[in-house]
């Protein structure tokens, strides 16, 4: 991983774990179904400038076939950023968002397993067991 990359990856680190406080506290004050309206508001008023600055959102007609994969994530995403709402308004968010921070082995297993257009290491493998293994013991 390039330097450049590490210090985005880091910066992703921080801005989600921020997030999970604000969302966190959020959720509390106002509920999640509240939260999730407004904050995919804001969210999608930002989308928005970001594409208008950038003036890169139309679609060339060789796109339109891909379509269907920012719908169906969009739907997921949705449905999954709800699902966390209504978890952190049941749960302490130390351990919700520490729990649900292991979807990456959903990734890998779809990418790796079913899919097989990725493949990992040895390390890696161990790495993905010890983020079960983590999640397995916060839940306890």
């Amino acid at each position: 991983m390039t330097r450049s990359s590490l210090l985005l990856a880091l910066s992703v680190i921080l801005a989600w774990g921020l997030w999970s406080v604000i969302a966190k506290i959020g959720v509390e004050r106002l509920g999640p179904f509240k939260y999730l309206f407004y904050s995919q508001l804001i969210a999608s008023l930002i989308v928005l400038g970001f594409l208008a600055f950038r003036g890169n959102y139309r679609l060339n007609p060789g796109d339109y076939s891909y379509f269907g994969y920012p719908v169906f994530g969009g739907i997921v995403s949705a449905l999954a950023i709800f699902m966390l709402y209504l978890l952190l308004s049941k749960e302490p968010g130390s351990i919700a968002v520490s729990l649900t921070a292991i979807y990456p082995i959903v990734t890998i297993f779809i990418l790796v397993v079913i899919l097989r257009i990725e493949t990992l290491t040895f390390q890696q493998w161990v790495g993905a067991f010890l983020a079960i293994l983590g999640a397995f013991l916060l839940s306890l």
